[in-house]
């Protein structure tokens, strides 16, 4: 009686999140012009719905619970989790939808077609830049083992919206760009398959192609289709043996993956139930948010240890590792310790609920007002990129990072840390394009 009771709690839970992505996105249709950027956010939503809420609720109730009970996980704290989580959607979504309601655009709607063919000399700049950072830093990465001080100030843009670039421009390419654009997105898209050293990487990475083709260039219908596929494939890739993530370390031949060995929990698994403990394991995990609340409540140190990273570990050697605990800890990050309360592994790292995070920062407070935060921030990315053509799109993406730890209710620490890594970056290379074409308009008016 006491699982049957629980069952349904979960499916209403399950039913109540959906509820929510879909009644805000239809809310959002009328204060955001950009349909594309929207969408884009909203898409990455409900994927993470289907994986890591739908898919596990489903299985473990035909499981009875089965990994619950294996890791020693409450049942009950598993369903706070359910309960954190939408009340962490709903502030995001009113964050969200406060940007959209007092900064509304006065101009006219921006439908894809539109969005697809106008491609400014601004996105073109960026792409560029971006795409060439990209290529540069990788080789600092990969060749010399350091980034570069210049490179090390633009490394996180270059890296996260440099990996969306390539598909982008090899997709749109009949419809924006020339031959060279083309060759440019196949390299980087190339040197991008490389640099994707997790599953969890690879699997998002495919599923924003499939946004790129069923959205922008067929039709809803043929978008949904091809996310089913999708999601028979990352069935297919969630048996892949590196469990819940790895490590990268960069040493003298690279960068190399050092992934986890559970060979011992995996024996005598089925498909299924890869399926159940791999896709269910940001909620099971995370409820070790909840015992961490009570037991070293995070407060403001993973925000403070972010905002005051922002020399390069080059000039300050005392950096604190960015959303630590402890800053010269890394392995006291939320996706480390969650893993560490239930496994005893210290280097193990996971995805996990970001609402059960603001909860062990703030506890209640920090589910509301951090959550607001989040959905805020999120709105003002979109609204800031949203009249810079395609390149818009790899920008927006790099904000809320889905090649690993996906979700567009980002952290606020991660959010801090994007501040200098992403924002600042990226309005600096803005500001040097209209430098340049102020210049260049005065030179060709005095000597025309």
């Amino acid at each position: 009686m006491t699982h049957l009771v629980y069952n349904l709690l979960f499916i209403i839970f399950l039913c109540t999140l959906w509820l929510l992505a879909l009644k805000g996105r239809s809310i959002s249709i009328n204060f955001f012009k950009n349909k594309v950027l929207l969408n884009l956010v909203f898409y990455f939503i409900f994927v993470k719905l289907i994986l890591h809420f739908s898919i596990p609720s489903i299985l473990r109730i035909i499981s009875d619970y089965k990994f619950e009970k294996e890791d020693n996980v409450r049942i009950f704290d598993l369903l706070t989790i359910y309960i954190i989580e939408i009340f962490s959607w709903i502030f995001w979504l009113v964050g969200f939808i406060i940007v959209g309601v007092f900064f509304r655009e006065k101009y006219d709607k921006i439908e894809k077609d539109d969005f697809i063919k106008k491609s400014s000399s601004k996105s073109n700049f960026l792409i560029l830049i971006i795409s060439f950072g990209f290529i540069i830093h990788m080789y600092f990465m990969v060749s010399l083992n350091t980034e570069g001080l210049i490179f090390s100030l633009f490394s996180q843009l270059f890296f996260f919206a440099g990996l969306t670039i390539g598909p982008l421009l090899i997709i749109s390419y009949k419809k924006s760009f020339n031959i060279f654009y083309l060759v440019l997105g196949i390299f980087v898209f190339i040197i991008s398959l490389f640099s994707l050293a997790t599953r969890g990487a690879m699997i998002y990475s495919f599923f924003y192609i499939l946004f790129l083709i069923g959205y922008l260039f067929y039709s809803r219908r043929i978008l949904i289709r091809l996310t089913i596929v999708s999601i028979l494939t990352v069935v297919i890739f969630s048996i892949f043996p590196d469990l819940l993530g790895g490590r990268i370390s960069v040493n003298e031949n690279g960068i190399n993956l050092v992934a986890q060995d559970f060979s011992e929990k995996q024996q005598g698994r089925s498909f299924i139930d890869e399926i159940e403990w791999r896709l269910g394991a940001p909620t099971r995990i995370g409820t070790a948010f909840i015992q961490l609340r009570e037991e070293s409540p995070a407060g403001f140190n993973p925000i403070k240890n972010s905002l005051i990273g922002i020399l390069p570990r080059s000039i300050n050697e005392n950096k604190p590792h960015p959303s630590a605990l402890v800053g010269n800890n890394p392995y006291s990050l939320g996706m480390y310790l969650i893993c560490h309360k239930i496994y005893g592994t210290e280097s193990l790292m996971v995805e996990f609920p970001t609402g059960a995070h603001f909860y062990w920062e703030f506890g209640i407070l920090g589910i509301v007002f951090l959550s607001l935060i989040s959905g805020i921030y999120i709105a003002i990315c979109l609204k800031l990129w949203s009249r810079i053509g395609l390149i818009s799109i790899p920008l927006l993406i790099a904000t809320f990072k889905p090649f690993g730890y996906v979700d567009p209710k980002i952290w606020v620490s991660d959010i801090a840390m994007q501040l200098y890594q992403i924002i600042i970056p990226t309005i600096f290379l803005i500001s040097i394009f209209k430098s340049y074409t102020f210049i260049a308009k005065i030179i060709k008016k005095n000597y025309s």
